[in-house]
This record gives C-alpha cells, structure tokens and sequence, in this order.
C-alpha cells in the first residue's frame, strides 16, 4: 500500500530557469493536497538564497561546488564542497524526515539527491532540455523517475527506462495573461505587428546588436517590445533617443521586466530570442512564432539541440549566431510579419510542444 505524501523536499537552483518551475509545481500540487507541506534546499551562494527566503517555503542553504567549463583552480574544491554538502543535506533530510524530493536541476541537487538515495527518500529529477544536463545525467542512476520536456525518444536508451514526458511547467499569469490588458500597459496598438525581443537576465550582446542595426527599419513596419538586459541598456538608450518621434512612440525597451513578461508575451505577433527551456515552453504555451537564435556557449550545446527539435517540426525559424547578420535578420522578419497566416502556423506547430 502506497504511503501519502505529507512533506515534499524542493531542490534547484543557480538560475531562475530551475527555481520558477520548482515553485509552480509545488503551487499545483498545493492545489491538490492543501496538506502537502514544502521546504527547499539550495545554495547559500545561489539564485534561490534570494528568492526562496520571500516565499513562504522555509529555505535551507547548503554547500555546493559548480563546475567551472574552463579551467579553474575552483574546480579542484568541488568534491569537497559536494561531500560537505551531503553531509548539510543528510541532516536536514533526517531532521525534517520528507516522503520525497524533486529535484529540478543544478548542482545543488548533487549532495541533496544523494543524502535522500542514503536515507531512502525517493527522488524525482525534471528536465528541462533536450539532453540530460551534468546534474541529472549523474543523479539518474539514484532518482526513482526523470520527467522531461521533450518527448522520451530524444533522449539515450540508457535513461528511458526511468523517464516519462511531462512538459515544462509555465506560471499560471501566462495562461491568463490578456490581451487588450497588455496594450494598456505598454501602450500598443492594434494597427501594427508587435514583436518581443529579449535575451537572458543579463540580455544578449548580439540579439542586442542586431536589433539596433535594424531597428529604425524595423519601427517602420511594427511595434517592438525590447528586453535588453542591463549590460545594454544604457547604451540602447541613446539609440532610441535619437529616433524621430513617430517611431520612438512604437519602440518600448526595458531593462528588465518581472510580472509584465507575460503580458508582453501575450500581446507578442513574433518572439525573438534564445532558446532557453522556459522560453520555448512560454512560447508554446501561448502558440507564439519565434524567431530562435541559440547561445551557442551553452552547456553541451544544448539550446542548439532544443531549437533544431523545433525546427525539424516547422515550428520556429532557427538562426545560428555565427551565420547571421543584421540583413538577414530583417529579411526574416519582413518575410513573417507581412503574412499572418505563416505566424498563425508558427504558433500552431509550437503548441504541440
């Protein structure tokens, strides 16, 4: 007989693309058992040091080591500070005794995950990309199930015996995002296409670059909804301040945006950006047309992977870094936003993802 579940370990971090899904999974299964009870072990050095304390889930910091993709001194400290977070996990594990851990990626999932395999906590691992990150790939011989994003055939045969197709969870605000909402708050019309663009929390140097080769160009034919990052701000700014008046009223650029991303989604004709996991979820979610340009610095090349798995399904136009110039760019979205019914089937592919 099956045990209920009363207390959940939360674990994940070092960005905010492990940290968001970690809490919207609590929130359903909050939904349906009110009972459940979450804590949430992180690194104390970590993204969630910072967002976890102003939730209502009690935060523990462990010890940590994240491998450096680059030789490093650091890196040499890494089984020690992996041994002395097993140890801080072991004992918050055999103090707050949990029914189970999920585990969303990071590499403070390391010493956590493995504390609970000792104490014979089941553990389930999600993730995100199309290829099994560091964290995951170590942790799946100890976890009891791998959820995934992509469908279980992209995967090895050595992890499909464990892993099952769960998607990636999207906020709630995004699937009630309204539109008409969203032109209040930016200030759009409906006479003209609109186009978001963004990078990651710190922008994309050469998404950036592109845009503002383009952009009056762009500003003629539609209305923008620009993310740069704070790296590039400043340095936009004065490109938009020397804009004629009529464009610069349909030119909306942001250093960053919180909860008025997914309005900005949602008033979205075309999306152009990195093919993070959380961003092509959001995309799909809300059947958008994207223009995908991957960070080809990712791990393991991963954000190449999830945009050619999208692009073999005619759902996203995919550009590489390398290959790319401000005048291709502008062809490909002249070429999509003068024909509706090519962003319409965009989106459409998109959501079945």
């Amino acid at each position: 007989m099956k045990r209920a579940v009363k207390k959940v370990v939360l674990t994940g971090g070092g960005t905010a693309g492990h940290i968001w899904p970690t809490l919207v999974v609590a929130k359903e299964l909050e939904k349906q058992n009110s009972k459940i009870k979450f804590i949430y072990i992180g690194s104390k050095s970590g993204l969630e040091a910072k967002i976890i304390p102003g939730t209502k889930y009690k935060f523990f910091g462990i010890s940590t080591g994240k491998l450096r993709r680059y030789f490093s001194f650091q890196n040499f400290l890494i089984p020690f500070r992996v041994l002395v977070g097993f140890f801080q996990a072991l004992r918050i594990l055999a103090r707050e005794k949990p029914d189970a851990i999920f585990a969303k990626g990071g590499y403070v999932t390391v010493p956590t995950v493995l504390a609970g395999w000792f104490l014979k906590i089941p553990a389930v691992l999600h993730e995100s990309d199309s290829i099994l990150g560091l964290a995951n790939r170590i942790l799946s011989r100890f976890a009891r199930k791998i959820a995934t994003t992509y469908p279980v055939r992209y995967y090895p045969k050595k992890y499909q015996k464990k892993i099952f197709w769960a998607g990636l969870p999207v906020k709630e605000e995004f699937l009630k995002a309204e539109k008409n909402r969203a032109f209040q708050v930016f200030g759009l019309s409906d006479k003209l296409p609109i186009i978001l663009v963004f990078g990651g929390s710190q922008g994309a140097a050469k998404i950036n670059y592109l845009i503002s080769r383009i952009l009056k160009n762009l500003l003629e034919k539609c209305q923008l909804i620009h993310i740069t990052g704070f790296l590039d701000f400043e340095k936009i700014s004065k490109k938009q301040k020397s804009l004629p008046a009529k464009l610069k009223e349909r030119y909306k650029m942001f250093e960053f945006l919180s909860k008025e991303i997914s309005l900005a989604f949602k008033a979205a004709d075309l999306v152009i950006c990195r093919c993070g996991a959380n961003s092509l979820a959001e995309i799909a979610a809300l059947k958008k047309a994207a223009i995908l340009i991957p960070l080809p610095t990712s791990a393991s090349n991963h954000q190449l992977h999830n945009a050619q798995i999208l692009k073999e399904k005619r759902a996203a136009v995919v550009l590489e870094e390398d290959k790319i110039k401000p005048s291709i760019l502008a062809k490909k979205i002249s070429d999509l936003i003068s024909r509706p019914f090519l962003l319409k089937d965009l989106g459409e592919r998109a959501s079945e993802f």
